[in-house]
């Protein structure tokens, strides 16, 4: 799932589709995703020093795809500037470049207000007047850094809370059967061959709920760290501008004030309006919230349909496996499941 996912995301990202190339780019990556949560000691040897040095390879990578794609698409420009500007012009015409998440975030401009440095300018001439205008563009090594970023997020994530909803699913029988039905009413909807559209993802209300309740009693991030901008008094407690404060996702999500009979498993939870502003982060909340939250919901949706419609499963260990904490929540002893072919 873990590979999937990576392969994936190198596609979405940055239409990497030979398979020997993202084999290449694992091997550095699992580096990273070992000194991520490591002890923080940068000594030869460490996972925390391998996966610095990882990091550099990997941002190298991506900077050389990305600046590729930049002069790629101001060679596209210039060419249609030609063409616009002489129609009998015998100038090749060049294939547009390729419309992906990297050309999206080559051609963002700073309507958002990026730190100071993290991106270049571009000059623009408007051909009606000697005006010129400037626009500016992030720069290669900060969009490599936000791609890294997302592909990291996009590794463990999807592929732990997908691992929990198997969990869940073979162990609630009327869940499952109520998940199968709605995903099975939007295939019968479809015509042969047809793929999904963001249309069906909207109709996977149900199964939206279910997957809520599957982050909600198990999210994978534990929690995070933030800072208070100003000086504030909680539960009794003075807390002084510019402290660390670590919120919980696992406790917030475990209050009976806003989840009665909180290790439950219920899915109508999220039913209508759903849990309270901030009572639900499994993707944090506010201005931090995850940026990949829709990319999430997304995969783990599409999974879902097909894997509820393709296959039934069944445990190979008795009783009730407990999730364990390491630092995904997991299956404590890996969920060893039989798959086999759904008839009906």
């Amino acid at each position: 799932m873990k590979m999937h996912n990576f392969s994936l995301a190198c596609w979405l990202f940055l239409s990497i589709d030979d398979q020997a190339r993202v084999d290449e780019l694992l091997k550095p990556f699992n580096l990273v995703m070992g000194g991520i949560l490591s002890i923080p000691i940068d000594l030869p040897g460490t996972p925390l020093n391998r996966a610095i040095k990882a990091s550099k390879v990997i941002r190298k990578e991506f900077t050389r795809i990305i600046e590729q794609r930049m002069e790629q698409m101001q060679l596209f420009k210039e060419n249609k500037e030609k063409m616009e500007n002489n129609s009998t012009s015998s100038t090749p015409i060049l294939q547009p470049p390729i419309k992906d998440m990297l050309s999206q975030m080559i051609l963002s401009s700073d309507e958002i207000n990026y730190h100071e440095g993290d991106h270049g300018t571009c000059a623009d001439t408007n051909n009606n007047s000697d005006t010129k205008k400037t626009k500016k563009f992030m720069n290669a090594t900060y969009i490599a850094d936000m791609i890294l970023s997302m592909i990291v997020a996009s590794y463990h994530t999807p592929s732990a809370v997908v691992t929990v909803l198997m969990k869940y699913l073979v162990e609630l029988p009327d869940v499952l059967d109520k998940v199968l039905s709605e995903q099975n009413k939007i295939a019968n909807s479809k015509a042969p061959g047809e793929l999904l559209n963001l249309g069906d993802i909207h109709k996977m209300k149900y199964s939206w709920n279910v997957l809520c309740e599957v982050l909600r009693l198990a999210p994978p991030l534990q929690g995070a760290f933030t800072q208070a901008l100003t000086d504030f008094t909680y539960a009794g407690y003075f807390i002084p501008k510019g402290w660390k404060l670590y919120w919980s996702a696992t406790s917030t999500h475990k209050n009976p004030e806003y989840f009665p009979d909180p290790d439950k498993f219920d899915p109508s939870r999220f039913q209508g309006k759903g849990p309270a502003p901030y009572t639900f982060v499994a993707f944090g909340g506010g201005p931090g919230m995850c940026p990949g939250r829709e990319y999430s919901r997304i995969q783990m949706l599409i999974f879902m349909h097909h894997v509820v419609r393709r296959y039934r499963w069944e445990k190979l260990l008795p009783g009730d496996e407990k999730i364990k904490v390491n630092p995904f929540p997991l299956p404590a002893k890996g969920l060893p499941i039989r798959l086999q072919p759904r008839t009906t």
